[in-house]
Formats: C-alpha cells, sequence, structure tokens
C-alpha cells in the first residue's frame, strides 16, 4: 500500500509542467567571401563548415555577398549588368546583377556532391549493385529561384559503365513530385 502511495506521488510530480523563459536566436553568417580577382569579379568562397556553398549556393551568396558594397570597391558605374564568378574546391556559382544590384540570374556547376534522397534512391532501385563514380550538378536560376537543374551521374558494375542524367520534376503546388531519367 506504501509504495503505491509513492508511485502515485511521484506520478503526479512528473505531471508538473515547467515554463522556460523565452529565448531569442539570431544568426550571423560565419562564412567568407575572399576577394582575389577583383577587377574581372572573380571570388573564392572561405566556408564555415563542409559543404556550405554547395548546399544552397544562392541562398549562400545572398546571406554572405554585399554586391552594393562590391559595387562600391570595384567603382563600376557605367554598366547595365555584372557578372561575378563564385568559386570553391567543389565547383562554382555565376551570378549576374543589374545595374541596381538586383540578381538577374545564376548558372550554377557542382561536382561530386551527395546527392538527394529521391535520386540516390531511383539510381539504387533502377541500377541495383552498381555504384556512383561521379557526378555533376547544373542548374540555372531566374531571380534567386531555379528554373533548370539535373544531376549527370557516372556510375559502374565491375567493367560495364552509364552515364545517366536525371532532372527534377516540379510542381509549385506539389512541391517535388517525381524524377525523369534519360539517357544521353
Amino acid at each position: 500500500m506504501y509504495s503505491l502511495m509513492i508511485g502515485w506521488a511521484l506520478a503526479a510530480y512528473s505531471q508538473h509542467v515547467i515554463e522556460l523563459e523565452e529565448t531569442e536566436l539570431t544568426f550571423v553568417p560565419s562564412a567568407k567571401v575572399i576577394f582575389e580577382d577583383y577587377g574581372n569579379g572573380n571570388l573564392r568562397i572561405s566556408e564555415a563548415y563542409s559543404n556550405q556553398f554547395e548546399n544552397n549556393a544562392i541562398r549562400f551568396l545572398k546571406e554572405n555577398f554585399d554586391i552594393h558594397e562590391f559595387l562600391r570597391l570595384n567603382k563600376t558605374e557605367n554598366f547595365d549588368q555584372v557578372m561575378v564568378l563564385f568559386s570553391s574546391s567543389r565547383g562554382s556559382l555565376k551570378a549576374q546583377y543589374d545595374k541596381n544590384g538586383e540578381l538577374v540570374k545564376t548558372f550554377q556547376k557542382f561536382r561530386d556532391l551527395p546527392l538527394p534522397k529521391a535520386v540516390t534512391e531511383q539510381v539504387q532501385h533502377n541500377y541495383r549493385n552498381w555504384s556512383v563514380v561521379q557526378n555533376k550538378y547544373l542548374a540555372t536560376s531566374r531571380k534567386d529561384e531555379i528554373v533548370k537543374e539535373k544531376y549527370v551521374i557516372h556510375i559502374q558494375k565491375g567493367s560495364m559503365k552509364d552515364r545517366l542524367v536525371i532532372t527534377p520534376k516540379y510542381d509549385s503546388r506539389l512541391g517535388d513530385i517525381g524524377l525523369a531519367q534519360n539517357k544521353p
């Protein structure tokens, strides 16, 4: 009987709600854009962690690069558009800006990145016992929205080799709805 009362008391005590104080989180970009060939608009990336740039190059660009400061320091006055090249050890992003400093379009090209889950699953399903040897990611955007992207994947099984081109299909209402695979 005594143990039953202790169990009931402990169960009642464990139901007590503890309120925590409100906290505020802030994000301070820790990556760096290193200006190497400033006059020609070639920039090198110094990441705070592995694949920071490659995981979402456009977001990285928006969070870590100040085009207005670049234009001011570069003393670019009479122009309609400026092309800036950002590069890392795995690839690059070319960004085109208008005279107001607005992002017009981008082109990305990266190699040997971790493939998205849907792409990996499709390759594993269609090519059992094959190994991914190499991959490339290519994408173009208008402003900061990707309009075309593809993965070029080289696979191998023993002495057999193949090259796949996988293009994600999107429906703005449904999100990612599938992949189309093309053999070149």
